[in-house]
This record gives structure tokens, sequence and C-alpha cells, in this order.
């Protein structure tokens, strides 16, 4: 059995990264604890980073007989003129050995951006979509959360998991 700490309390978030494991493992345990990202609620661009090494760091704190340990954090970074939402992952195992991986990243018009910067992503998600959802809306369907913490898990452990990367 492969034990993997996550940074976070989200079930989603949990599962997602169980996932993800669940294809380089076949027996998988999750230990989520709550933490501190100690960034804003709406993370911006090196916050977004910043804030799942902190969470990391207090991860790593508290006594655990563990695999592996994981961190997420989402995000809006500003590239090239345009915002984006994205999930940011890092896998620390106790070889020292560590990847950060992203996620796909999906386009918010500059409109929303002040109501966002001032609440949360989730939050105008939510009064746009009336409780239903972001990318999963956008998406119809095809996209969730889930998915996009699932990838960026995978993108982490490419750096963890191959030998000769």
């Amino acid at each position: 059995m492969v034990i993997i700490k996550v940074a976070t309390s989200n079930k989603l978030k949990c599962e997602a990264v169980k996932k993800a494991f669940g294809f380089y493992f076949d027996d998988v345990e999750i230990i989520s604890e709550k933490v501190d990202s100690g960034v804003p609620e709406q993370p911006i661009n090196d916050e977004i980073f910043i804030g799942v090494e902190n969470r990391m760091k207090q991860l790593k704190k508290t006594e655990s007989d563990c695999d592996y340990w994981v961190s997420c954090e989402g995000g809006l970074i500003q590239q090239f003129g345009h915002w984006f939402n994205i999930q940011i992952v890092k896998v620390e195992s106790w070889s020292t050995k560590e990847s950060i991986g992203l996620s796909s990243a999906y386009p918010v018009p500059e409109r929303y951006i002040e109501q966002i910067l001032t609440s949360s992503l989730s939050e105008v998600l939510d009064s746009i979509f009336e409780g239903e959802g972001g990318i999963r809306k956008l998406t119809n369907g095809k996209v969730t959360r889930f998915d996009l913490v699932t990838e960026a898990t995978l993108m982490a452990l490419t750096g963890i998991m191959n030998k000769v990367w």
C-alpha cells in the first residue's frame, strides 16, 4: 500500500490525487490534512506557487507515516494580456525528489476579473452558473475541476516516477 498525505480537506482534490496515483500503484490510501496556504483566498500569479510551497511546508511539519506528500493550489494567472484559471500540484517523496505539475488552463474573461479579485473565482462562477460549477458548465460536462486536479497531479508525477527524467 502506498500512503499519500494531501494538504487539503477538500474531498474532490483528495479523490483526484488518489486517481492519479492509482495509475502507478494498485493500492493507494489518502490522508488529508487541512493546512493554511498563507496566500489570499484568490491567489494570483506567483501567489499560486507560494501557496503550494507553503502548504507543503505545513504538511511536512506534522508527523506521518506516508510515502508521498501532495500540495494543491488553484488560482488565476495573467499571461500575454489574458487571464487563465489553473491548478498546480506539488508532489514530494522521502527520497527528497519533488516535482510540480500544472493543469490545463482555461480563459477567464477580463470583465469578471475585478469582481473575482474582491471575492473569488468560485463565488463569481457560482453567481454566473447558479451554483452549477465553472469548468464543468463551460465545457458542457466534458471537463471538471476533478479532471484538472488529476491532470496536474499526473504532470507532477512525471518528474517523480520516471527514473530517466
